[in-house]
């Protein structure tokens, strides 16, 4: 199995990447410039420089990928704008290249967040089936990589 991971320099990212490597796969991690290596630094993964809007950068590794895990996102953002360009545009550009790309894909994972289903209103569980309702500039922007991931769903498997 061949894994693309974006997020993979992050805490949950990093425990994924090693779990993986664990199981013997070859792990292809999305890491920019700026990017801290220091959960990656002593796993056998190869680091891919770029970022999500590189179609050309990544078109070679996602050639190859079996699987990709997407948990790459902003959690803190300065403006509403760059929330929605990293968890939405983002996650839209790389479910764009792995349709151009992906010809051995048996899964797209997306890794969203609670907040994009926002918090129960009365208490209950809130369910999959029902309205999201996300409060925050955050929630509403992870809500919006899970719309790019809907929009695909016939095109990749999700």
């Amino acid at each position: 199995m061949i894994a693309f991971v974006t997020g993979g320099t992050g805490f949950i990212g990093s425990l994924l990447v090693e779990q993986l490597v664990q199981k013997n796969w070859e792990v292809h991690c999305l890491v920019r410039k700026s990017s801290s290596l220091k959960y990656l630094q002593k796993l056998p993964v190869q680091l891919v420089q770029g970022d999500l809007f590189s179609e050309e950068t990544l078109a070679a590794t996602l050639a190859q990928a079996t699987h990709v895990f997407h948990l790459a996102g902003v959690t803190k953002g300065l403006t509403a704008a760059d929330y929605f360009r990293a968890n939405g545009e983002a996650t839209r550009a790389l479910l764009q290249a792995c349709a151009h790309h992906c010809k051995q894909l048996e899964r797209f994972i997306y890794v969203s967040s609670i907040a994009a289903a926002g918090p129960s209103r009365d208490g209950h569980l809130v369910r999959e089936e029902e309205t999201p309702q996300p409060v925050s500039v955050y929630g509403r922007s992870k809500l919006e990589g899970e719309r790019a991931c809907a929009e695909y769903i016939d095109k990749l498997p999700i």
